[in-house]
């Protein structure tokens, strides 16, 4: 009884099924490892997103919420770590001892940076009434100052004018008895009293000294000095400074990027940004934003025929893939309307 049912034969629809399901993925299989059929399908696919405005796809809204979406994601530590480890790597590298600044930069953008930088006559002078009017700026100024006197009548005309240190000395104890107080601090005070005049001498002829000729010129000879340097040389550092760097500086940009992120002020910019660019490229397709950005068709799919190539090879010389075909097929072919086409 058991033999006669093992060896009962199957069920012609179903044997028909079976075979059509094999013979289906063999064919889609050998398709894909036909390197003609890929080019074509391709070629194909772009012509048709060619032809598919961004607005049909994708709408502001949906846009501005992925935004909120990622901003409201902390980056991972796994990503700092991993920034850590590349600039770390690109520190120590030994390429850096063969290559100079001039190899990475070339002398055109050095001059036209400099030009730019120059011609900020209005930033110039706000920077410059910034730093030297800050109270820090005075304050230190009035007691190197003061030092610089104490310093010059102490050492220069008390030790060079014979009999002079010990009269300097006894007129400044003279001095101090008198007023009830200490010339060095009375000097200093007096800068201190007098020294918004001179800063304000300061400012004024260091912006008349500083031309947009002189800060282009003064770029220019900087990068002169500088352009033969080693990248080993630049990054030099004291002791294991820079492992420290590689090491801290992406966690605090870590830290300082999620909190940007996150505040009013780049959520705001950001959702501006994004509907002006909406509104000014959501005509186009993404095949046309790519080729602004330099990324044409032809690149394109010659990066998808080189990069592709392997893995589709390996996609269709495997059993998984195989096994998710015949499921597919499967589902369709078993369906009660096509096993009653077959039967």
């Amino acid at each position: 009884m058991t033999d006669s049912l093992d060896t009962q034969p199957l069920d012609p629809v179903k044997q028909r099924t079976e075979a059509l399901i094999t013979a289906h993925t063999d064919h889609l299989l050998e398709q894909m490892r036909t390197p003609a059929m890929v080019e074509a399908e391709t070629t194909a696919f772009f012509d048709w997103l060619r032809e598919q405005p961004l607005s049909r796809w994708l709408a502001l809204s949906d846009l501005q919420a992925l935004f909120q979406q990622q901003a409201a994601q902390p980056t991972s530590d796994e990503l700092v770590e991993a920034a850590s480890a590349a600039m770390q790597t690109a520190l120590e590298h030994p390429i850096n001892a063969e290559t100079p600044l001039q190899a990475l930069v070339t002398e055109r953008t050095i001059e036209q940076v400099a030009k730019l930088i120059g011609k900020q006559r209005t930033l110039r002078e706000r920077l410059i009434r910034q730093v030297l009017g800050n109270p820090a700026y005075g304050h230190m100024l009035s007691q190197t100052i003061s030092v610089a006197v104490s310093d010059y009548m102490s050492n220069s005309v008390g030790k060079k004018v014979p009999g002079m240190g010990g009269l300097m000395k006894f007129g400044k104890s003279a001095f101090e008895k008198v007023t009830d107080s200490n010339l060095d601090n009375a000097l200093e005070n007096y800068l201190k009293r007098n020294i918004e005049g001179l800063i304000e001498t300061s400012q004024r002829k260091l912006i008349e000294q500083l031309t947009d000729e002189k800060i282009e010129q003064l770029i220019l000879n900087s990068w002169n000095r500088s352009k033969h340097r080693k990248l080993a040389q630049v990054f030099e550092t004291e002791g294991n400074a820079s492992q420290e760097i590689s090491e801290e500086a992406p966690v605090i940009a870590h830290s300082a990027w999620n909190h940007l992120k996150q505040t009013q002020f780049v959520q705001v910019q950001v959702q501006d940004g994004l509907r002006h660019w909406y509104e000014r490229y959501s005509d186009h397709s993404p095949v046309e934003l790519l080729d602004a950005v330099g990324i044409t068709t032809e690149l394109m799919q010659a990066e998808v025929h080189q990069l592709a190539r392997p893995l589709i090879n390996l996609l269709a010389d495997s059993d998984y893939f195989r096994a998710r075909i015949e499921a597919r097929l499967r589902a369709f072919y078993t369906l009660p309307e096509i096993q009653a086409i077959l039967s």
